[in-house]
Formats: C-alpha cells, structure tokens, sequence
C-alpha cells in the first residue's frame, strides 16, 4: 500500500518543476515529467485524450475520492470509540484500534492531496499552488500512514495464522503488553523508514506564462539534490520491498494457509460428524474469517499496482509514459488506498453483531446529546 505513493506519484510531484509537459502545465497541474528513474514523460502521444481524462478525473479526484475519504474519517472514528468501548480485552482489538488511528489519518490527508482537480474548475493557478503545498506537507506523513497501516495488516495476518495452527499458544505469545508494544513499533519502524521522504522536498516560487502569475512548484532540498542517486536507489530497492514487497507477500502467504487450515477442519468435522463445538469456538472462527476479509481487502487493493511498481523498478523505466496515463495511474492508485482505509468500517459492521450493536449505542448517545444542545440553545435562539 506505500509504494506507489512515494514511486508513481513522486513522479506525479515532478510533473511541473521545469518548462516541459506544456499539456500539464496547460491544464494547470504545475508538475513536470522528472520520474524517479529518470525518464522523461512526454515523448509518446498520449494513449488517452484530453476530454477523456478529465471526466475520469472528475469521477474520481472530485467525488469518489472525496466520498471514500468522509466514509473513512467517520467511519475509523467509529472503529476507535467502539474498540475502544471494549476496553483491550482482546489483542487483536489493540492492534484494530492502532490501525484505525493510522487510517484515519491517511483519510484526512487524502482530501487535501486531491483538491487540486477541484480547485482547477476555478482557479487554475491557484489549484497548482495549492497542489504543491499540500504534496509538500502532506505527502510523506500519508505515506507513512499508508505503510503503517499496511505493516498492521501484516501483524493482523501473522497473529491470526498463529491462532489458527498454534491456538494453545497465541495466547501467550500475543500478550496485550506484547501487542501494545508491537503497535507502537509499528509506527516507530514506519516513519523510520520515511525519513529521507521526509527531507526530501521543498517548493521554489515560479513564474507561469500560461497563467501570468507566480506559483508555487515542488522542488528537491538541497540535500536531495546533493544526494539524489543515493536517495533513488533507497526509494526503489530498500523502502518499497521493505513497504510493499515484503508485507503484501506475508499478508498473502498467512491468508493463504489461513484459508486451507480452516478448509481441512471443516471437512474433517464433517467426515467424523462432528457437530459445531461450543460457541467460543464459533465466536472465534467468525473472528477469524472478519480479519481475514481485512487481509483480503488490503490485497485486492494493493497487490495490482504494486505488481506494476515492482515491475517497473525492476525493469529500470516506467511502464507507463503518457502525461495523462502517469496521473490516471495515480489517481487510481490512491482511490484504491483510500477504499483500503475506507473498507474495514464496513467489514467490521457487517461481520461483526457485537461491532454493530456498540456502533448503534454510541450513534443513539450520540443524538441523544445533539438533540439536548438543540433544546437547550433553541430558546435562545428565538
């Protein structure tokens, strides 16, 4: 889940940084083609019009993306106050609660990061400005937040195999002191990792012929430019296997066996006519099949540009040349994302009877106090 985000949409950054690209800057996205392979963008004819382009980016940096990022905010809100209603009892919910925190906050940036294309419908040099400031600010940390989040899925897959093939000794192994520890290790590692991303970029004020007005454009530090090959070669064969790889790698094999383990269980108690056991084991196999739809979820939304990115760098250019392909790739690269850190709302509420009837209460209590402010401020209102 982090690897196209500091891959393809650093090149989405540095669509604007020089004169090139004038089908960019025309449409006034203030980045240029620098990639972070090098390769330039704007040789080829682009596989996909203009027209066409923007109703795709209309449909999905105007509406979708918005509509996913509110599910996501409240949505996670909801996840923390309910998993946090039950108080820790269980590790798995620790870990829940800290990947809902780290979701909501990729929710929050993900708004301002696509603004642009709605602020371009008015101002068009205005919506690069706001563009860079935003990629500048916000970029890294919601990069960070995406990788931690995916690093908690990885953590979830892991303590659920151990349930499933160890159970007499999950226990004690995932402690909720151990999972509280694990948590906060998580983002330790993860914005550890981000570090040179961090210091990575700046913004330099630029005249815009098109325009005829100075805007702000994404820049390199001085200390990544002094160091950009290092910086490179760290993005591409350190950070995003470590990030992407790797985790999405763990979170398939561990589902993956999840899934025969459970499958040979249910077709030997059906062989030895064995009835269902008793209700905690019930309980715990629709525990099991809730966060293995967590783990799936994070795959389907993952796996199929991060096969692309991985490609890519192994290939050593972008597979994808064209202006208008570049970014299309972005925008559907972190609608994808946000439906990531949108989706486990959902999963959890229709999964989950004891998530959903603790959503209910808290929402109830909720308008309960809303409704008593309306009365108490109504009169003074009159």
């Amino acid at each position: 889940m982090a690897t196209p985000d500091f891959g393809t949409n650093i090149s989405e950054i540095f669509t604007g940084l020089s004169t090139q690209t004038n089908n960019a800057t025309d449409r006034g996205m203030g980045l240029l083609s620098a990639s972070t392979n090098g390769n330039s963008a704007s040789s080829p004819a682009s596989v996909i019009s203009d027209d066409v382009f923007n109703i795709i980016d209309i449909i999905i940096n105007c509406f979708l993306v918005h509509a996913l990022s509110i599910l996501g905010i409240f949505g996670n809100i909801l996840n923390g106050l309910v998993l946090f209603r039950h108080r820790f009892k269980e590790p798995s919910n620790i870990i829940l609660l800290s990947l809902s925190v780290s979701d909501f906050f990729y929710s929050m940036c993900v708004p301002f990061r696509r603004m642009k294309s709605i602020i371009t419908r008015f101002s068009p040099a205005y919506a690069i400005t706001f563009k860079t400031f935003s990629e500048v600010n916000l970029f890294s940390f919601s990069t960070a937040c995406m990788a931690t989040s995916l690093t908690h899925v990885t953590a979830i897959a892991v303590e659920r195999l151990t349930a499933v093939c160890f159970p007499f000794h999950v226990s004690r192994i995932f402690t909720s002191s151990r999972v509280k520890l694990l948590a906060l290790l998580l983002y330790v590692y993860n914005f550890s990792l981000m570090i040179p991303l961090f210091m990575k970029y700046t913004f330099v004020w630029l005249f815009h012929p098109g325009y005829n007005t100075t805007v702000a454009q994404v820049d390199l530090t001085p200390w990544a430019k002094g160091s950009l090959g290092e910086v490179t070669y760290y993005e591409s064969y350190v950070m995003t296997p470590l990030v992407s790889l790797v985790t999405l790698l763990v979170i398939l094999l561990c589902s993956t066996v999840i899934v025969i383990k459970l499958t040979v269980v249910r077709d030997l108690k059906r062989l030895s006519s064995i009835s269902a056991s008793s209700n905690a084991a019930s309980k715990n196999a629709k525990v099991v099949k809730m966060l293995l739809t967590v783990c799936v979820v994070t795959l389907l939304s993952c796996l199929p540009t991060t096969i692309l990115d991985i490609i890519e760098v192994i290939a050593n250019r972008s597979m994808i040349v064209t202006t208008n392909s570049l970014l299309l790739k972005n925008s559907v690269q972190v609608l994808l994302y946000q439906f990531n850190a949108s989706a486990n709302f959902i999963v959890y509420v229709t999964m989950s009877s004891k998530f959903s009837k603790t959503c209910q209460k808290i929402l109830r209590c909720v308008c309960c106090v809303l409704k008593k402010k309306e009365k108490a401020i109504g009169p003074l209102l009159k």
